[in-house]
């Protein structure tokens, strides 16, 4: 496909142009393509995605605002399609596949029959609650809790053999929007590298900083001082 304006230029541009017999023509590059700026509708829907700035990230759709996270399992921050992560030498866990959201077909009370799309809006407003009047005390404020220090300062993703691997898993976390931080160490005379995340201050952030390694592949991930 192509913007109407540009399809309309190319044919017009095109239109009665050939190249006589005997002659040849100058330029073979891609500059007289006229399919040139034609897109396919899997290219265009990558090109309107794009990487939160949160943590965890997540890939949401321009135009709507809605997550599709969902819709390419083994995508990693930062690529925005399969084929530049395989470009960069990064390795697709899945199927390297975009998956369609899903469609619930119903029936209305007159009969018809119509299609839904399920999807997931992360950028949408929570509805508004109604002002409530605000009630003046003299009496002093509640101090606010104190946060809880943490168990534990690191969550320890892993003990690796090859520091090639400590290296990717570092990699696949920082992408995750993780501090990950590699340490060396030696057992019965075998150097291994260590990858931790952190370090964390609170309960809280120590929990949620779990939580988001297993979520980048490492449930055997655990809590260390």
């Amino acid at each position: 496909m192509a913007p109407k304006h540009v399809y309309e230029r190319q044919i017009s541009s095109t239109r009665g142009v050939f190249v006589p017999e005997g002659y040849q023509p100058v330029w073979e590059d891609d500059r007289l393509n006229p399919q040139r700026a034609h897109q396919t509708f899997a290219g265009k829907a990558q090109m309107e995605v794009a990487w939160t700035k949160t943590v965890p990230r997540r890939l949401i759709d321009r135009w709507t605002g809605r997550e599709v996270t969902h819709k390419y399992p083994g995508l990693q921050y930062p690529y925005t399609s399969f084929e530049q992560q395989r470009a960069a030498g990064v390795i697709v866990a899945t199927r390297g596949e975009m998956v369609p959201d899903p469609i619930t077909v119903v029936r209305s009370g007159d009969g018809r029959v119509r299609t839904i799309k399920r999807t997931r809006n992360v950028t949408g407003e929570a509805p508004r609650a109604e002002a409530v009047k605000p009630t003046i005390s003299t009496r002093s404020a509640a101090p606010k809790p104190v946060a809880k220090a943490a168990s534990h300062r690191y969550v320890q993703v892993g003990i690796f053999s090859k520091p090639g691997l400590a290296r990717n898993a570092a990699q696949r976390l920082a992408n995750a929007g993780l501090t990950a931080r590699m340490g060396n160490t030696t057992h019965n005379g075998q150097a291994y590298t260590s990858v931790v995340v952190g370090p964390f201050g609170t309960q809280s952030q120590l929990q949620s900083g779990m939580q988001a390694v297993r979520r980048a592949g490492y449930p055997n991930a655990y809590y260390r001082k």
